[in-house]
């Protein structure tokens, strides 16, 4: 997968952009079934608009206190 850059996005596409960036609900708290499905749920987006033709780019991180 790295080497076929599978889960890079392109500066110079001419494809439409798509993006996810941590969007809520944010992982908080002790873990439980629902934070696996809000992943799930995000990895499903942004493979689905990467087949449909999108530039796509899911970039994990923190919330802006570093916390989730």
């Amino acid at each position: 997968w790295t080497e076929k850059g599978y889960f890079q996005a392109e500066d110079s596409s001419d494809k439409p952009p798509f993006c996810i960036v941590i969007p809520p609900p944010n992982v908080t708290g002790a873990l439980h079934m629902g934070h696996g499905l809000t992943i799930a749920i995000q990895d499903l987006l942004v493979r689905w608009k990467r087949m449909s033709g999108f530039n796509t780019l899911w970039l994990p991180g923190t919330d802006h206190a570093g916390i989730a």
